[in-house]
């Protein structure tokens, strides 16, 4: 019986991942459908795209992670997401893992530098920071990805 939970939770674990990834790309999608495309990335227009998007929040992006807030601060985008815990722990990835700051982070990374969304922004000198709450404001992960992350 081991081996098979074993089993599940790397299979639910690649789920979450997945998820979580997914979260990424669709944000990222979002902000293309939902903002005017500049030509310049300047303070001004980064902070017209963010008020556009402010009035979309909150977005749903998976089953367990929300969009609630953008801000735009001097060059740089902050994402606020309240994730919310599978009760059952059959995800993979729990909030209450002591790694899933480490997790989240991995995989944004990873993914931002992929999506044209988010590269356009970073190679256009504008930083991406990324806080990760759960429903009682409690921080479960921050991080920030530079300006000119995707050219190192």
């Amino acid at each position: 019986m081991g081996p098979v939970n074993n089993n599940q939770q790397s299979l639910s674990r690649r789920m979450r991942i997945f998820l979580l990834l997914a979260t990424i790309f669709i944000t990222g999608i979002t902000i293309v459908l939902l903002l005017k495309k500049q030509p310049e990335i300047t303070h001004d227009a980064l902070k017209q795209e963010i008020q556009s998007l402010q009035n979309q929040l909150p977005i749903r992006v998976d089953a367990y992670t929300e969009l609630m807030n953008v801000e735009a601060g001097e060059m740089e985008i902050i994402y606020s997401f309240v994730v919310e815990d599978d009760p059952t722990q059959e995800s993979g990835i729990s909030v209450k893992d002591d790694d899933f700051a480490q997790q989240v982070q991995s995989a944004v990374k990873n993914s931002a530098c992929i999506n044209k969304n988010t590269r356009r922004y970073i190679n256009s000198n504008v930083s991406l920071s990324y806080r990760y709450m759960n429903n009682d404001n409690a921080m479960l992960a921050e991080f920030v990805i530079s300006a000119g992350y995707c050219n190192k």
